[in-house]
């Protein structure tokens, strides 16, 4: 082994020296590669976090790239609507005039039309029979009152009709209404038993259902809305107790 190395060293040459210049060389070198890795790895490092950054915004709801800026929220204010003196669907329109002395119940002198008569009425009012299908009703009111389309609906008549309860199983029920008739507030209209709703504080009418037989279904509605006749619930269910089915 020690001949063949003297050969080769032989054949090589002597290996040139090494001076302090090449070691001082060496190890710069060495530094400057230590702080070129360093360097690069910073600048990669901020270029991948601001790239995150970048996105986060982006998926951040309402920004866009053109505007990055927090957006204001802005309130609406209700327009206030305008307030009626009269709830929505309550009759408007003026009344007729209420006379100073109440019009008097009279004995009937000529015949009603239709199948539906009183035997009392309101002195010098008139008759009128009106027809919806094999709906029938009667009409009175009074034929001086000038002009009385100005006046509001129902208040100038009253109205007459027939009804037949319903059997739903547990007693008669009269329209309009969901008790049994012997469960209701009775009140009597002359010698007949009767229901009164009373006076409605939707639209000034009154409605009396007056039972025709003690114990049958059928019933003559009285619908009194009249401002001109001056009545109070007296006279009305003297009136309504008079008329039957002919």
């Amino acid at each position: 082994m020690t001949d063949l190395k003297s050969l080769l060293d032989d054949a090589a040459g002597q290996e040139p020296a090494l001076t302090d210049a090449d070691l001082t060389g060496d190890l710069d070198r060495g530094r400057r590669a230590v702080r070129r890795r360093r360097i690069t790895g910073i600048g990669a490092g901020a270029a991948a976090t601001a790239a995150v950054i970048g996105v986060g915004w982006a998926l951040l709801p309402g920004l866009s790239a053109a505007n990055t800026q927090p957006q204001v929220a802005t309130t609406t204010t209700p327009t206030p609507q305008p307030t009626t003196d009269h709830p929505p669907g309550r009759p408007t329109g003026p009344l007729p005039p209420k006379p100073a002395v109440p019009v008097e119940l009279v004995a009937r002198t000529t015949q009603f039309p239709g199948r539906l008569t009183c035997d009392l009425v309101p002195k010098g009012w008139t008759t009128k029979l009106l027809l919806r299908g094999d709906d029938e009703q009667v009409e009175l009111s009074d034929p001086n009152l000038s002009n009385p389309e100005q006046y509001r609906e129902y208040t100038y008549q009253i109205r007459l009709r027939w009804a037949t309860m319903r059997d739903e199983g547990h007693g008669l029920i009269p329209d309009k209404y969901s008790e049994p008739w012997s469960e209701l507030p009775h009140v009597m209209a002359g010698t007949k038993e009767a229901v009164s709703t009373g006076k409605s504080a939707y639209d000034g009418r009154t409605e009396v259902f007056v039972r025709q037989e003690k114990t049958g279904p059928r019933v003559i509605v009285v619908t009194d809305g009249a401002v001109n006749l001056g009545w109070d619930e007296k006279t009305l269910l003297k009136f309504a107790g008079s008329c039957s089915h002919k």
